[in-house]
């Protein structure tokens, strides 16, 4: 009986201990099933410390903000009030709801070619800023005033000085560019009863007599009052007949001094001969002394030689073509003065600050126009903007006014266009990639989460584990005594029936 009731047991025990071994397999596996968590929970965070995020930044990453629909396409600092268009595959300005609602009212199909203007503009520009349309109308009127009188002044300017380089250039039928001894023909015959013309350029006998160094004075003064006429003194040509008579001036100051000279080399490279009582002077060296000093509108002729203009303003023609020029300048004039007070008009219609509204809303509006556009409902979605623009299905347009001067203005109503470019947003100037500090805050929060319930998990299997080795080496202490003691009965059998 006491051998069955240990078999009896022993078959427990052997059931318990495989029951314990099975147990221990299990949380063996548990725990190599809360490893892996681990790698995968590891990995998960080491994958956020190498996840980036698009951010914008105007000082080369100095500092930096998130990338949102507002920072790209509302009026801001961060894009100095310039519109920074988000594109698709197609070219198509993507919108939010605030934005499609106002471009379904010009291009309800979204398709390219749109226009944009009239009263739709108005009526959308003074909801988007809060100015007032009629004042919106006003600041249009006075700047198209302001547009047309430039247009006018541009031309009556270019009108004046087109016709101007034609009379300054020699072509002018009023104007002769002349040399000086050219010149000296037109001399009269004022200076003591001698006709100064008839001096010049007659070689010996072209000199004329006097007799003391304040004759000069007299002979030069002669000569300026014959030739003043044919100078202009006005703004319109240079003050002509200050600058002629600036150089008499300067002419008797210095041939005064050369007279006083001792010097023969000196008197006779101006033309002067003889001493005091018996002076002659070479009409011809003396007035090319006095062109010389005179800087007005002077050029050279075929021959290089150094020629002035000639201008007989007491003549028919003469008057004819003076009052051509002040009809033409007087019509610049006039719309020069127009412009000024229409652009001031035009300036001060609104502020800075509405001006800049107001532009950078045309500027907007002109672009979906021009391009076209879409819906995106998740657009204002900063991580969902964020992963767009890193997989390049959005894009990063921008625009460029370009003025027009051909026939631009008669086909499409402006004498301007836009230029669109358009980039990945990962190559534009303003857009860096710096690390996800979010994603980063979030990985490494969920990553010390995981951790604390394995280590939990792992301390409750090798405590279970502990248990069962415990448990097991019990098992097998009782399993060694039963079976000693099966031994001893089977012994002590044997010796009763041996």
């Amino acid at each position: 009986m006491g051998l069955s009731a240990s078999q009896g047991r022993e078959l427990t025990l052997i059931d318990n201990k495989h029951r314990d071994n099975l147990k221990l397999l299990q949380l063996t596996a548990t725990k190599t099933s809360l490893a892996r968590e681990m790698q995968a929970a590891s990995r998960d965070y080491q994958n956020a410390l190498s996840a980036k995020r698009l951010h914008w930044t105007n000082n080369n990453g100095i500092t930096t903000n998130d990338i949102s629909y507002s920072t790209l396409m509302r009026p801001n600092s961060s894009n100095m009030k310039s519109p920074v268009l988000i594109t698709n595959s197609a070219g198509k300005i993507v919108l939010d709801s605030k934005y499609s609602d106002y471009a379904q009212m010009f291009s309800p199909d979204g398709v390219s070619g749109a226009e944009w203007g009239g009263s739709v503009r108005t009526a959308i520009l003074s909801k988007l800023t809060g100015i007032p349309e009629e004042d919106i109308d006003n600041a249009d009127a006075a700047s198209a005033i302001k547009d047309s009188s430039s247009a006018k002044y541009t031309e009556a300017y270019t009108a004046y000085k087109d016709w101007l380089a034609a009379e300054e250039s020699g072509r002018g039928a009023n104007t002769k560019y002349v040399t000086a001894s050219e010149l000296g023909k037109q001399l009269g015959s004022t200076s003591n009863g001698v006709d100064l013309a008839k001096l010049c350029g007659k070689g010996e006998n072209g000199q004329y007599t006097f007799s003391t160094a304040g004759d000069i004075s007299s002979l030069i003064n002669d000569i300026q009052n014959n030739l003043i006429k044919y100078f202009v003194d006005d703004d319109l040509l240079g003050k002509d007949k200050t600058a002629f008579k600036q150089a008499c001036s300067d002419a008797i100051t210095e041939y005064k001094e050369i007279l006083s000279s001792s010097s023969d080399d000196a008197k006779d490279a101006m033309g002067v001969s003889g001493s005091a009582g018996d002076y002659k002077v070479r009409i011809d060296t003396l007035l090319l002394f006095i062109m010389e000093k005179y800087t007005g509108t002077r050029k050279t002729d075929s021959s290089n030689e150094k020629t002035y203009p000639l201008r007989d303003t007491t003549s028919p023609s003469w008057k004819a073509w003076r009052d051509e020029l002040d009809k033409r300048y007087s019509a610049m004039l006039e719309s020069e003065t127009d412009y000024k007070s229409s652009s001031e008009a035009a300036d001060t219609s609104m502020t800075a600050e509405q001006e800049s509204m107001i532009k950078y809303y045309d500027d907007l509006f002109t672009a979906i126009a021009d391009n076209g556009w879409v819906f995106d409902s998740k657009i204002n979605d900063d991580d969902y903007l964020n992963q767009m623009f890193q997989n390049n299905a959005f894009y990063i347009t921008t625009m460029k006014k370009n003025e027009c001067y051909d026939n631009t203005i008669e086909e499409s109503g402006r004498n301007w266009n836009y230029e669109y470019d358009t980039s990945l947003a990962s190559n534009f100037s303003n857009i860096i990639a710096v690390n996800d500090n979010n994603a980063l805050s979030k990985a490494l929060a969920k990553y010390e989460d995981e951790k604390a319930k394995i280590n939990a998990k792992e301390t409750n299997i090798d405590t279970k584990i502990t248990d069962l080795n415990t448990e097991i080496s019990a098992i097998n202490e009782m399993l060694e005594s039963i079976k000693k003691m099966k031994e001893e009965n089977i012994e002590r059998t044997f010796k009763i029936f041996g």
